[in-house]
């Protein structure tokens, strides 16, 4: 009986980590912020790449990311905005209420720092 309570909650505990990761990959979404001295930018996230939008539609700046264990990577690729490729950004990821929160671990780009330290809210389309 013990052993059959112990699966169960292994059973649970496993289908809620899964869940969570899940969670946290903002994939196929786009969110938007207030960016000082910018206005609302809008960043759209696809299956690998991120692209920033500035208010009027323009991208400001593309990249890859990769999602493993509730950390995100960052790397610009393209864009007069972007960081340079060798400075690739890592930060806890979060999705909490269509709210997108990054902790930083480690950037060495200011740019990308101070626009990652925002809170993203998710648009609904």
């Amino acid at each position: 009986m013990k052993l059959k309570i112990i699966l169960l909650l292994i059973v649970i505990c496993s289908g809620l980590m899964s869940e969570s990761a899940r969670a946290a990959d903002p994939a196929g979404k786009k969110y938007t912020t207030v960016f000082e001295g910018v206005g609302n930018v809008v960043m759209e996230y696809k299956d690998s790449t991120y692209i920033l939008y500035n208010p009027n539609g323009t991208v400001m700046l593309e990249g890859e990311y990769n999602i493993d264990k509730g950390v995100i990577l960052l790397k610009d690729t393209k864009g007069e905005n972007a960081c340079p490729s060798e400075f690739i950004g890592e930060y806890e990821i979060d999705i909490i209420d269509k709210t997108l929160v990054m902790r930083l671990i480690i950037d060495d780009c200011n740019g990308r720092r101070m626009l990652a330290s925002n809170t993203w809210k998710e648009l609904d389309e």
